[in-house]
């Protein structure tokens, strides 16, 4: 456990009753490895996602260049209309 840090995360209470009963009964190893599994599964999931975006623009970029500028244009446009005064687009990650 010396590669463990301790972080305070904020849940719904019926959910942490929830865990809480799961780990009581033996169903999971504790609250703590439950969270921790389901964060890495979420990241995994993200970058697998990632990979694949990636991957099928550059097929297509290689495949329809114009088209890719055309998307691309378009993609830009959207960013710019949802930009807010700060420069910022909401709802990015």
């Amino acid at each position: 456990m010396a590669n463990v840090e301790k972080i305070t995360v904020s849940l719904p209470k019926d959910l942490v009753g929830h865990l809480r009963a799961l780990s009581e009964e033996g169903h999971i190893e504790s609250v703590s490895a439950y969270v921790t599994q389901a964060v890495q599964d979420r990241m995994e999931r993200q970058h697998r996602a990632s990979l694949f975006l990636h991957r099928a623009a550059e097929q297509v970029q290689e495949t329809d260049s114009e088209g890719w500028r055309k998307a691309q244009s378009w993609a830009d446009g959207l960013y710019a209309q949802f930009a807010d005064q700060d420069g910022t687009v909401q709802g990015a990650a």
